[in-house]
């Protein structure tokens, strides 16, 4: 088992001698920038409504290496959800992402239009 370990240890320490350290205000500004495109994003999905949203940038600690996320709380912890996984080109997911309290598991449904997010919102509805 220590050899996992050690391997991923070393992935790890390798990963940090290639990446740049970044200070606070660098961080801060490409945060913001990721926000900035998250909002952008959801206003082109769902039209002028979106832009009543207000989004949140997740820690990187949360999330696969590649992949940056941000959300937008919605009702009760209904939320949106705009991913950009690196690794896939900057391939652009943008999802409902709805608590079950009942089977106590998330259901992630893609969004491409307020009529989708309507029907999804209006299931969950249906099915409390």
């Amino acid at each position: 088992m220590t050899g996992i370990v050690e391997a991923a240890r070393a992935a790890w320490y390798a990963h940090e001698a290639r990446t740049p350290d970044w200070d606070a205000a660098e961080f801060a500004r490409t945060r913001d920038e990721f926000v900035q495109a998250a909002a952008e994003h959801a206003e082109d999905v769902l039209g002028a409504p979106a832009a009543t949203l207000t989004w949140s940038y997740t820690p990187s600690s949360r999330l696969p290496e590649s992949v940056e996320q941000a959300t937008a709380l919605l009702e009760d912890d209904d939320r949106l959800q705009y991913r950009v996984d690196h690794s896939q080109g900057g391939c652009v997911y943008f999802e409902l992402v709805r608590a079950c309290a009942k089977c106590a598991r998330t259901q992630v449904d893609p969004v491409d239009g307020m009529v989708t997010l309507g029907r999804l919102l209006a299931e969950k509805g249906e099915a409390a």
